[in-house]
């Protein structure tokens, strides 16, 4: 059985841990880029085989990265990348990218119940995304979880 827990929620990204069986599979972040593809998106496939006029009306490009310490087995990564393409509504405007990273040892190296962990996965992966300091008044953003 997989479960999600979600562990960070802010206005452009949403932080899940996945598990199967009880055991943690992978860690898949959301990212609301409120922004059009960018010239690196642009160079993935199947962008880069697409006609320029259906890329430039995309106003808004969710990411989603996909995070293990190894590759998802074939069953897993289909069920969650399925899953978590069902959360993004398509349209004309708004599309959505999502990749899959290998980060050797993360849970070794990184301690995942504090958020500059997170911020080295959002460095990892590519992104420019800065999380900013939590307030102790919001700390609801974050997953009683221990």
């Amino acid at each position: 059985m997989i479960t999600l827990t979600r562990t960070l929620r802010l206005n452009e990204l949403e932080i899940f841990n996945v598990f199967k069986d009880g055991a943690l599979i992978c860690i898949t972040i959301l990212e609301d880029t409120r922004q059009p593809y960018s010239e690196q998106d642009l160079q993935l496939d199947p962008l880069c085989s697409m006609q320029e006029e259906d890329l430039i009306i995309v106003e808004n490009v969710f990411k989603f990265y996909i995070v293990d310490d190894k590759p998802l087995s074939a069953a897993d990564s289909r069920y969650v990348h399925e899953f978590f393409a069902d959360l993004i509504e398509t349209n004309d405007f708004t599309n959505f990218i999502m990749q899959d990273f290998v980060y050797p040892d993360i849970y070794e190296l990184i301690d995942l119940h504090k958020l500059n962990a997170y911020q080295k996965i959002l460095q990892h992966v590519g992104s420019s995304y800065k999380i900013p300091p939590i307030s102790k008044n919001k700390w609801n953003h974050l997953s009683q979880q221990s």
